[in-house]
């Protein structure tokens, strides 16, 4: 059965023009095609299209729902894409109920993608600046796009725009996903039953990778000395992941991926014993 992924956004946020970019980044080969799916209620009717995720490491069938109004029916998606306009406040409202109403639903990938045609315009900046604390606040990924400018254009070593949407997509461990080298895939939680408790707590949540779907880590190094060569393996890739001066954006993409299979490598993957 295919993943699912939740894109959501008011009436006229750009919700479609960012699934179709998505598609078009994952390299779907036939014309983009939506299925209209109705609901038990015509307000929650949608489009669907499906794809396939593919990286060096896995792949996985996903499906696109675009949806404007979701009722209650979020809890079977993993992944969750929050569309509006940054020169529309009413639409930025409907994102803010939107995740509000889903607080205790934890996603793998939760995006607030804020479309833009231009350059952001006088007063624009002071939303998204609020917008983005929000985000913040709430645990969100908030992600710029702007769908006049190819982020393939931009010098900066920060992924943004659509390609960090796809990179989010890439590197959320899906139900679905099946390893291209023959191992099974790691076992993921059920997310209608996982709530973020740092949100119950009144806690603000923090701008990291969300750990929803991993497992935990098998038994770490028995010796100091094992965990020292450890740390200093890590040090050794995140370097060359985070110097810009001599790799291009794919090839950081692609070396991240790595560190983080090599990581779980040295940390012991391949030991099957569970003493649990």
């Amino acid at each position: 059965m295919a993943s699912r992924v939740l894109v959501l956004g008011g009436a006229a946020a750009a919700k479609q023009d960012v699934a179709e970019a998505v598609l078009k980044k994952m390299n779907v080969d036939t014309t983009i095609a939506w299925n209209k799916v109705e609901g038990n209620d015509e307000d929650v009717s949608y489009l669907a299209h499906s794809m396939t995720i593919s990286t060096k490491y896995y792949t996985a069938p996903v499906e696109l729902h675009v949806h404007t109004c979701v009722g209650d029916d979020w809890a079977s998606y993993e992944a969750c894409l929050c569309v509006w306009d940054a020169a529309d406040k009413s639409s930025w409202s409907h994102v803010q109920d939107a995740v509000e109403r889903m607080q205790d639903h934890s996603f793998d990938a939760f995006l607030s993608i804020a479309v833009s045609s231009n350059g952001a315009a006088e007063g624009e900046s002071t939303s998204l600046q609020h917008a983005l604390d929000w985000c913040i606040d709430h645990g969100v990924e908030h992600v710029p796009f702007n769908l006049t400018k190819s982020s393939d254009s931009l010098t900066n070593d920060e992924t943004s725009g659509i390609d960090r949407v796809v990179e989010a997509l890439q590197c959320t461990m899906w139900k679905s996903m099946e390893m291209k080298d023959g191992r099974a895939a790691p076992p993921v939680v059920n997310h209608a039953t996982t709530v973020d408790e740092s949100r119950d707590e009144g806690n603000p949540a923090v701008d990291l990778p969300t750990t929803a779907g991993v497992p935990s880590p098998p038994s770490a190094p028995d010796t100091v000395d094992d965990f020292e060569a450890l740390l200093q393996q890590v040090h050794a890739i995140r370097s060359q992941v985070t110097n810009p001066s001599n790799v291009s954006d794919d090839e950081r993409r692609e070396r991240a991926a790595e560190m983080a299979m090599k990581l779980w490598s040295l940390l012991g993957d391949d030991d099957a014993s569970d003493s649990d």
